[in-house]
């Protein structure tokens, strides 16, 4: 007999959906201002999109690389009065400098479960005046949930799995980018560290060959570490996962750092260090349960959140009706 969850129409600050993301599009988004996550909530694999806002290709330039620009001021404004337009937009070039490098995503961390059966009464929703994101299903009886957060306090990203049974808990925690990256692991943490291009082509220049080239010495660093913090199961490692077996609770920490020191500071030889950021980050944020992470969180939120409200009125919108197998 098929079972029926009412969800109410009503609810203004929840975005929700009965099944996982298929395109990044669909992903819910979740954010500190630097860290960013989009997440698609995926059964036996949850891929999650990481960004940080400093990850960028390329390397200090000459701010003063066009010198003469301000003498073309002129004629472009004498040719905007005579309504030349074509002329004024070919002299406009003649005040550009470089063009501007590339925003580089992170990577995909993939939480990767063992399931053996499909799921059933799936859920997943965004609450707007949380910045938390759940994920909630059933497999053979058994009820699984995640909970997401960034955290601005800790600078870092905290997620919560639950399984109403004892020892059903069963994942582990991979990694993949387009960036050049190495991973290393022990018991209980997966560390990444790579390097963005020290160059990137925009696509509007046409085919150029090696529009994306890597140095080693060259680019931005980057370091992210995810931490798995049980109370129960057993951890494992290899060289490329962590993971945890027959467990019923755990946390992961997940914490991100690059070399950014500032637009004119090379991020190699003058670079911030990424690596002791990230491991300061991570250890902040694992000496702290996932209750009182999401305590400071919700506060912290809230207090802008919470600043405006619109009230359009009642709506004649009926409230929905899922029913689920």
């Amino acid at each position: 007999m098929a079972s029926v969850n009412l969800l109410s129409s009503q609810s203004s600050n929840a975005l929700w959906f009965d099944r996982p993301a298929e395109h990044f599009e669909e992903t819910l988004v979740l954010g500190n201002g630097k860290a960013g996550a989009s997440i698609f909530g995926g059964v036996a694999t949850d891929s999650i999109y990481l960004n940080d806002a400093t990850l960028w290709s390329g390397e200090p330039v000459d701010p003063n690389m066009s010198p003469e620009a301000y003498k073309n001021v002129p004629e472009i404004r004498e040719a905007l009065k005579n309504e030349n337009y074509k002329l004024a937009d070919s002299l406009q070039t003649k005040l550009q400098g470089s063009f501007s490098q590339s925003y580089m995503p992170l990577g995909t961390v993939y939480l990767n479960f063992e399931h053996k059966n499909k799921p059933a009464s799936y859920h997943r929703q965004l609450e707007l005046d949380k910045a938390l994101s759940t994920v909630t299903y059933e497999v053979d009886g058994v009820t699984f949930t995640r909970e997401y957060l960034i955290s601005y306090d800790e600078q870092a990203m905290v997620i919560r799995l639950k399984s109403s049974k004892k020892g059903a808990l069963n994942f582990n925690v991979g990694f993949s980018s387009l960036l050049k990256y190495e991973v290393t692991s022990n018991e209980s943490t997966l560390e990444v560290s790579g390097y963005a291009p020290y160059h990137v082509e925009p696509s509007y220049r046409g085919k150029i060959p090696y529009p994306v080239q890597f140095d080693p010495n060259r680019g931005m660093r980057f370091t992210s570490l995810f931490k798995i913090q049980n109370t129960d199961g057993e951890l494992e490692s290899t060289n490329k996962s962590v993971a945890l077996k027959n467990a019923k609770e755990a946390v992961i920490y997940i914490s991100m750092a690059t070399s950014f020191n500032g637009f004119d500071k090379n991020p190699v030889t003058e670079g911030a260090d990424h690596k002791a950021i990230a491991a300061s980050q991570l250890s902040k944020a694992s000496s702290k349960s996932f209750e009182s992470i999401l305590d400071t969180h919700l506060k912290d939120h809230q207090k802008y959140f919470n600043r405006v409200h619109l009230d359009l009125g009642e709506t004649t919108a009926k409230d929905l009706l899922r029913t689920n197998a």
